[in-house]
C-alpha cells in the first residue's frame, strides 16, 4: 500500500490535540487511513442506525462510545461537537478522538468554536505526484532549498496521463479509460447529490450544476464573482453560499492575490483552482486523444502544478501560503509561494519547448524583490531541466514528483 505522507503528522497530531480532526473529499482515503491505527475504535454516521442515535441524544452517544473512537462523517450531526467538548473537559486525554468527514468542520456555520484549543486540523488531499511513485516530501521543502533542480525524475506513469486521471486512489487501480471515465462520472454524481445537497439547502439544484461546470471551464482563472452570476443567473449572496460549498467539500481552492509595498498596482481578484485534475478533466471532456488539441490544456495544466504544491502545502511543517500575481498592467505570475520573507514565483507553460520569454515577469519580480527571491520556476511539458539565469529554470512536470 502506497503510503500518505501525512501519516507522520497524523500520528504527532494524535499526541499533542484530545481530539483531531482529518477532513478531505470524499474517496480520498481517510478510512483507509485512520482504520489502520491500533487501538482504536471505529464508527461511522453513514450507518443510518449510528446517525439516528447521534441525533436523538449526542451526549448518551458520545458516552456510549469506547475510547479512542474515529468518528466518520462526523459533518452529518455538527451537535456532536458541543458533546466532545463537553467530554474532554472532564478529561483532557490527547488522542482521544479522531474525527473524519468529507465536509470541512471549520467552513460550516455554527461550529467554528465548538471545539476551539482543543481540535488539530488536516486535510488528506488525493494522492500527490510523488505520493503516487513512492518519493520522499516534500516538494515545496525542495522548492526552497533548491534540492529540485538536482533530482533525476522517474515516474511510473507520462505525467499527462497522471493529469487525466487525478489522485483518487480508486482512479489508480483502473488502467483502462473507459472504466476511469465511468468512475469519476459517478464520483461526481455522488458528490453532488450525496454531499453537496444534502450539507446544504440548495435551492436552485440547475443553478448549481451550471456552476459546478461553468467552473471547471473557468478554472486556473481569476473568479469575477459579478460576471460570474451574470452568466448563471443567480444573486451574489447564492453564488457566495454556493462557492463557499464547494470550498467546504473539497472541490475548489480560491487563492489570493499578493500584495506588497513594491507591488502596488495590482488586481484583486483571487484565483481559482479545482482541487483534482481528473474531476476537471472529465467535466471538460479532456481525454489523452484530445488532450494537445484541447483549449483547455493550458489550465489543466496549471491546475495540475497548483494541486502539487497545494498538497505538499498540507504535509510541511513550514507555515508556506501560496498566492498569484496580476498587475493592472497586465504583468502575471501564475503562482508565488511565500515563506516568511522569501519568495518563489512560479509559471506553468503547457508545450513541449521554452524559451527565455516564458521568464519575461519573472525576471522584474525578482529583480524587485532582491535576497528575498529564492527562485523562479517555469513547469512545462518537455524532457529537460534548462537554467536561464540566476535562480531561474525551466524544468519538465516529472520534476514535481
Amino acid at each position: 500500500m502506497l503510503k500518505r505522507h501525512i501519516q507522520n503528522l497524523l500520528n504527532d497530531y494524535l499526541k499533542l490535540f484530545p481530539a483531531v480532526w482529518l477532513g478531505g473529499a470524499r474517496q480520498t482515503g481517510k478510512s483507509t487511513l485512520v482504520m489502520a491505527l491500533p487501538d482504536y475504535h471505529y464508527v461511522t454516521l453513514d450507518d443510518i442506525t449510528l446517525y439516528m442515535a447521534a441525533q436523538d441524544s449526542p451526549q448518551t452517544f458520545i458516552q456510549s462510545l469506547p475510547k479512542p473512537v474515529i468518528i466518520d462523517e462526523i459533518q452529518r450531526v455538527p451537535e456532536l461537537l458541543l458533546a466532545i467538548k463537553q467530554d474532554i473537559d472532564l478529561n483532557r486525554q490527547n488522542g482521544r478522538y479522531l474525527l473524519t468527514g468529507s465536509a470541512n468542520l471549520l467552513g460550516m456555520k455554527n461550529v467554528q468554536d465548538s471545539l476551539a484549543g482543543r481540535l488539530g486540523v488536516l486535510e488528506l488531499t488525493p494522492f500527490s505526484l510523488r505520493e503516487l511513485n513512492n518519493h520522499k516530501p516534500n516538494l515545496l521543502d525542495d522548492l526552497f532549498n533548491g534540492a529540485i533542480t538536482q533530482q533525476t525524475p522517474t515516474l511510473d506513469k507520462p505525467v499527462i496521463e497522471q493529469m487525466l486521471s487525478g489522485g483518487y486512489p480508486e482512479m489508480q487501480t483502473l488502467t483502462q479509460p473507459r472504466l476511469q471515465k465511468l468512475w469519476m462520472g459517478a464520483y461526481i454524481t455522488t458528490y453532488i447529490e450525496r454531499d453537496a445537497f444534502n450539507l446544504a439547502e440548495i435551492r436552485k439544484k440547475d443553478a448549481f450544476y451550471r456552476l459546478y461546470h461553468i467552473l471547471a471551464s473557468r478554472s486556473a482563472n481569476l473568479l469575477n464573482k459579478a460576471s460570474l452570476a451574470r452568466d448563471i443567473g443567480i444573486s451574489a449572496a447564492l453564488l457566495d453560499d454556493y462557492l463557499a460549498l464547494l470550498q467546504t467539500t473539497y472541490q475548489i481552492e480560491l487563492v489570493s492575490a499578493y500584495w506588497d509595498n513594491l507591488t502596488k498596482r495590482h488586481v484583486k481578484m483571487p484565483k481559482l483552482f479545482f482541487m483534482d485534475t481528473g474531476v476537471l478533466c472529465n467535466m471538460l471532456q479532456v481525454s489523452l486523444d484530445s488532450f494537445w488539441q484541447s483549449p483547455y490544456r493550458g489550465l489543466i495544466t496549471e491546475n495540475f502544478v497548483f494541486s502539487e504544491l497545494y498538497r505538499a502545502k498540507q504535509t510541511t511543517l513550514e507555515l508556506t501560503e501560496l498566492y498569484h500575481l496580476r498587475t493592472s498592467d497586465q504583468k502575471e505570475i501564475d503562482l508565488i509561494i511565500q515563506r516568511g520573507l522569501q519568495t518563489i514565483g512560479i509559471e506553468v507553460k503547457a508545450s513541449s519547448q521554452i524559451d527565455a520569454s516564458a521568464f519575461k515577469h519573472l525576471k522584474p519580480f525578482a529583480e524587485t524583490l532582491g535576497d528575498n527571491f529564492k527562485g523562479g520556476y517555469v513547469f512545462y511539458l518537455g524532457d529537460h531541466a534548462v537554467q536561464f539565469g540566476d535562480k531561474l529554470w525551466a524544468l519538465p512536470m516529472a520534476y514535481l514528483g
